[in-house]
């Protein structure tokens, strides 16, 4: 029996274990700082969240295992060149171009492969690209103008117009959202977008908070599991491409609900990412449902995406959630 178990997980003697950063100058750490808080969580690194298209002051290259790209949520409706909707999101031309780096789609291209490069300097094993598209009214109204499809076809063009940016031996792992694109809930709509990436070593990276949100009856951090691997079960094969997750709880369904049912208006920033931070609430797992959803997906990384008021209070949460996951 001993023996059996050890072949069970044998798997994560590979596994590494780290969280997500992101660099504020007022809050920065020094890297000493960095390599303790690493340390005593028992983390083999971190994933850094870069948005930017310059590098921060301080670089983690030694800590850093992936980073985040930057991401623009609403961007269909400019690379088909619908001006009117985008005249909605954008009433003035400068907002657009600050958004998308200029007013073309060769700038926003040039945009993204400079993000790309700025990432690139962390020495990242992998980097994350989001798969999804909503515009802020979409975001609240939950009544989108895309089909998944269209989002992955349209994405995957993208993808492969600024891939060259990224090397070979980096990893690119394509996260899932609740929004119009890879959702994870069809397997054919992911075989779809897979067959038009014109690139090898790329895979899914798995949020299961953003899983989580797609389903309006998971009330619990059970049903959260019970819902990874009824997905999982449905990929088939395909399952294969998960090399990462990125570990949070969600438990958003009522809001949610009330949404659909009576749809928000918004009338600044603020007011959507507090929108958007009652949908995707990046809490702790505490229960079993940790382990089961890690064992079920066999990854090689998994991320803590937790959002906590400041570093420490994330800590604390990121601990909280190895205990439950019996990382620790």
């Amino acid at each position: 029996m001993t023996v059996y178990l050890l072949a069970e997980k044998v798997w994560c003697i590979h596994m590494k274990t780290i969280m997500s950063y992101c660099y504020y100058p007022e809050q920065a750490l020094t890297n000493t700082e960095m390599g303790h808080l690493i340390q005593y969580l028992g983390l083999q690194g971190i994933e850094q969240l870069i948005y930017k298209t310059e590098s921060n002051d301080r670089s983690f290259a030694d800590q850093t295992v992936g980073v985040h790209l930057k991401y623009w949520p609403y961007w269909m409706d400019f690379l088909l060149g619908k001006k009117k909707t985008l005249e909605e999101q954008f009433p003035q031309k400068e907002e657009l171009d600050m958004y998308y780096g200029g007013c073309t789609i060769d700038a926003w291209e040039k945009s993204i492969r400079e993000n790309i490069r700025t990432a690139l300097k962390e020495n990242p094993e992998y980097v994350v690209w989001h798969v999804a598209n909503s515009s802020n009214r979409e975001a609240c109204s939950f009544q989108f103008n895309y089909t998944d499809r269209q989002v992955l076809r349209e994405a995957a063009a993208v993808f492969n117009d600024t891939s060259d940016a990224v090397p070979k031996n980096v990893k690119v792992l394509f996260e899932n959202l609740w929004w119009p694109g890879l959702r994870l809930l069809d397997p054919y709509d992911t075989a779809y977008f897979f067959s038009l990436i014109h690139r090898d070593n790329v895979g899914i990276m798995l949020d299961t908070g953003h899983l989580m949100n797609t389903d309006n009856t998971v009330g619990s951090e059970s049903d959260g599991a019970d819902l990874v691997k009824s997905v999982l079960r449905r990929m088939g094969s395909l399952a294969g491409l998960i090399r990462g997750i990125h570990l949070s709880c969600s438990l958003s369904a009522d809001y949610r609900n009330q949404c659909r049912h009576s749809p928000i208006s918004l009338s600044n920033m603020t007011e959507l990412i507090h929108h958007i931070t009652k949908i995707d609430q990046h809490r702790p797992f505490r229960t079993s449902a940790a382990g089961i959803i890690i064992d079920a997906v066999h990854p090689d990384y998994v991320v803590h995406e937790l959002t906590g008021k400041n570093l420490s209070d994330t800590a604390e949460l990121v601990e909280i959630q190895m205990r439950a996951g019996q990382l620790r």
